[in-house]
């Protein structure tokens, strides 16, 4: 068996737009990759998962109006901040590593 590392972060970008809609078979289908990473981590002997479901479009708009996400909380390197009291490039940055693509 390979070795596993202990912790983990999960950043699923484009999840919340894919969980949305009335689709239920589609919603399904889109938390089968993720269920399935969760799964064989677990069974590998990980112990500790971190989940950061964000939306980018929620992002740029808390940055243009911050009155509308005071509760917005991001994960900024090993620690939770709310995404409005941030700097600027730290924003950036939190938008740029959260905007890859999901797999589906």
């Amino acid at each position: 068996m390979l070795p596993v590392h202990r912790d983990i972060r999960v950043i699923l970008p484009q999840l919340p737009e894919r969980l949305r809609g009335d689709d239920k078979a589609e919603r399904h289908l889109h938390l089968r990759a993720p269920a399935g990473l969760i799964r064989t981590y677990l069974l590998a002997g990980g112990k500790h998962i971190q989940f950061n479901v964000v939306d980018r479009a929620e992002m740029l708009d808390a940055q243009i109006h911050p009155e509308d996400h005071k509760e917005l909380t991001v994960r900024v390197a090993g620690y939770s901040a709310y995404f409005i009291r941030l700097p600027k490039s730290i924003q950036d940055e939190v938008i740029s590593r959260t905007s890859q693509e999901y797999a589906s």
